[in-house]
């Protein structure tokens, strides 16, 4: 069975009344944090991610999951800051995004997307306009 088809046919309305739980929770958990700030945060990366989320929302105009993804990128900054823990497993997980892009794996996204609710120069999608573009091994 195709898991998006599963998710998306055969169980759409669970799957949309359990991320509506999901997004609740990220929203509370996040309220209950401290805003993250160039001042505050004490880990280099974290500027880097302020940096990325800026980035991020000079794109996204998606009104009605602004709040979600604020609280989103508000508790990756502070975990990330703050715990050593997640910190060290999300640069893993990034480390093998970058690996599995370089060999070529990494599909990208599709031209001109995401559709709708982004604001972006085109052409975009397919790395273009990315500097590791060219470091990219073509499959």
């Amino acid at each position: 069975m195709n898991l998006g088809r599963w998710m998306l046919n055969m169980n759409r309305e669970s799957v949309i009344k359990w991320k509506q739980v999901l997004e609740s929770i990220i929203l509370w958990f996040a309220s209950k944090l401290p805003d993250p700030t160039r001042e505050n945060v004490g880990y280099p990366n974290s500027l880097i991610l302020l940096d990325i989320e800026d980035r991020f929302f000079s794109h996204y105009t998606n009104d009605s999951k602004t709040p979600l993804f604020r609280a989103a990128w508000k508790t990756l900054i502070c975990e990330y800051d703050h715990d050593p823990h997640y910190r060290h497993i999300f640069d893993w997980f990034l480390e093998e995004l970058v690996e599995e892009t370089l060999k070529g794996n990494w599909k990208p996204r599709p031209p001109e997307h995401p559709p709708g609710g982004w604001v972006e120069s085109r052409p975009n999608g397919l790395y273009r306009g990315r500097q590791f573009a060219s470091l990219i091994k073509s499959s």
